[in-house]
């Protein structure tokens, strides 16, 4: 009687699991496929074309995988709960983020490879002494990672960033003016200084990056409490977040910090890649995607032109990343104009764009993140 029980409870769990298979299936053919998941921020594999070619190189194959990978029903929701399930057996680490403490998500960055290092600063030396009427500064904005030690879970063993950018403002000792902007942030690290679920600092980090960079550049920075904090949103999933939908850690906050004193300033932003001109550093639509984080001058572009109205007669070259996006309103108040560049997209000489008049800084600004993995560093060797 048992044996005959049992045959069937396994028959029924056959069929159970050839109708969850089936109705996968089924779903598979008569969803739309998705070109682009907002969850995870990234283009997603399309139905490869046959090709015996590709086949015999095993590149057809390695495509098939992948787009049955992304186009799989329900894929968000298998990795939010695989991460959830991961966190809750103790992982400390899923997809290069970190768990930590209050809900904050940190970078795992791997090792930097020693070569890549002294490639970027012998690339930076090199762009300084052929450009010697450029007066060119660097600084280097830590990771959250390096910061929040505090939060990092038991037994994370994170890259000393600390140690790295010691090594860069020694190589660059004497040659190129470094600042280093850890103690600044280390100073408030008690304070929301960078996003939970994004790896850039936030307007509130960004505020302390530019009270530090006054002394550096020349300029007397304006005192927290001249600036009116606006909440644009309290719904921000950021980069961290993305890659492991952790649909268990709450939002973040953007803010907007707006000067007191903004009369008789008009500000003019030109995205020179394809013409778009603002009036403002915050391009508001941009909140209503995933990426809120594009407020800040509407995302990544090769190269923006702003025109502050700040009557300095100074004007500042930034060559930067992302980290600079919301670090700009604040350095827009000491510059008459702000031109950034973003060598992943700017493939130009600047002596097309730089005088190099007394008048005119350059800096290149990156956070650690960036200056580790970023490769286009390199070019301005070249540049």
């Amino acid at each position: 009687m048992f044996a005959a029980v049992r045959r069937c409870y396994e028959k029924i769990l056959i069929c159970l699991f050839a109708l969850f298979l089936g109705g996968f299936l089924v779903l598979s053919l008569l969803l739309p496929d998705q070109s682009f998941s907002p969850e995870e921020n990234r283009v997603l594999q399309q139905l490869p074309a046959f090709s015996w070619r590709q086949v015999y190189e095993g590149k057809w194959t390695e495509k098939w995988e992948k787009y049955t990978s992304d186009q799989f029903p329900g894929r968000n929701l298998w990795i939010s709960g695989k991460s959830f399930l991961q966190k809750q057996m103790g992982q400390k680490d899923i997809n290069g983020v970190y768990f930590g403490d209050y809900d904050y998500l940190l970078q795992k960055l791997d090792s930097p490879s020693p070569e890549n290092l002294e490639k970027n600063l012998q690339a930076i030396l090199a762009f300084a002494e052929k450009h010697p009427d450029y007066r060119v500064k660097m600084a280097l904005i830590p990771t959250s990672t390096a910061v929040l030690t505090d939060y990092l879970p038991r037994y994370a063993q994170p890259v000393d960033e600390t140690a790295v950018i010691a090594e860069a403002e020694q190589g660059l000792a004497g040659r190129v003016p470094f600042l280093s902007l850890y103690p600044a942030l280390a100073d408030h690290k008690e304070e929301p200084i960078y996003y939970r679920t994004d790896h850039h600092w936030t307007t509130l980090g960004a505020y302390y990056g530019y009270a530090a960079l006054g002394d550096f550049l020349g300029y007397e920075p304006y005192d927290l409490s001249a600036f009116t904090r606006e909440k644009v949103s309290d719904s921000f999933y950021g980069t961290l977040y993305s890659k492991g939908n952790f649909f268990f850690i709450s939002p973040d906050a953007i803010e907007l910090f707006h000067p007191n004193e903004t009369e008789g300033k008009n500000i003019r932003v030109t995205v020179v890649d394809d013409g778009t001109e603002y009036d403002t550093f915050y391009v508001r639509e941009k909140l209503l995607e995933k990426d809120q984080y594009t407020v800040f001058l509407g995302g990544n572009h090769a190269y923006v032109k702003i025109e502050t109205g700040a009557g300095t007669g100074k004007t500042l070259h930034l060559i930067k990343d992302s980290f600079s996006h919301c670090l700009v309103p604040f350095l827009a108040l000491h510059y008459d104009e702000i031109h950034l560049y973003d060598l992943r997209y700017f493939h130009y000489a600047f002596d097309d764009y730089i005088q190099g008049g007394e008048n005119e800084d350059v800096l290149i600004l990156y956070n650690m993140a960036s200056y580790f993995q970023e490769g286009t560093i390199k070019d301005l060797r070249y540049k």
